[in-house]
């Protein structure tokens, strides 16, 4: 899931969570492919459903999608809103990875997501929910003045809805882009995903 809301409109014309985003989407769907899995993509704000599929098609198809995302568009309250691809979620038991930016409006969506999502598994064999969230984290925290202050507030206020996540089961992966390159997240995932 990429989350392509206003939720992701923070950084700046050029490094910014959604640009971002895309970046992180298209390598994730490579990583997932290359390992032969089905892959599928939503993209909530633009409302962008690919079917779960392998191979180099698939990759195509979904580099197609990620072109057309370039700013968040649509409410938070958009990710929640997966019962209509119930049949996929169904059949396929997905590991979720979703990409957004971590805040507190962020929670409840979240939450209503892995409510709706636990409810429809909750016959089959996985146990939990199997979620994992990368935090695309748009600002340096390396600021003086009251912008790092501001910031360094930010920051505390992402940490307290990790906490809350945690409790869902969500694993949640902090990425600043700024300091971190996305391999360093992918090695995470890798060791996560076996």
């Amino acid at each position: 899931i990429l989350d392509a809301t206003q939720n992701m409109n923070m950084g700046t014309n050029i490094y910014n969570s959604i640009e971002y985003g895309v970046a992180a989407t298209a390598s994730l769907s490579y990583f997932f492919l290359k390992k032969g899995l089905n892959v599928s993509l939503y993209v909530p704000g633009y409302e962008y459903f690919i079917p779960p599929l392998t191979g180099l098609r698939q990759f195509i198809i979904i580099l197609k999608q990620l072109m057309n995302v370039n700013n968040g568009v649509g409410s938070v309250h958009d990710i929640g809103n997966v019962t209509k691809y119930r049949r996929y979620l169904v059949e396929y038991v997905p590991l979720i990875v979703m990409l957004t930016n971590v805040s507190p409006q962020i929670y409840t969506p979240v939450a209503n997501l892995v409510k709706t999502y636990s409810g429809l598994i909750k016959s089959s064999r996985t146990q939990g929910v199997p979620m994992i969230l990368v935090d695309v984290f748009p600002f340096k925290l390396e600021f003086e003045d009251y912008t790092g202050l501001a910031l360094k507030v930010y920051k505390v206020e992402k940490e307290l809805v990790y906490k809350k996540l945690a409790s869902l089961g969500i694993y949640v992966i902090p990425w600043d882009f700024y300091s971190q390159s996305f391999s360093r997240v992918m090695g995470l995932l890798a060791r996560l995903v076996k």
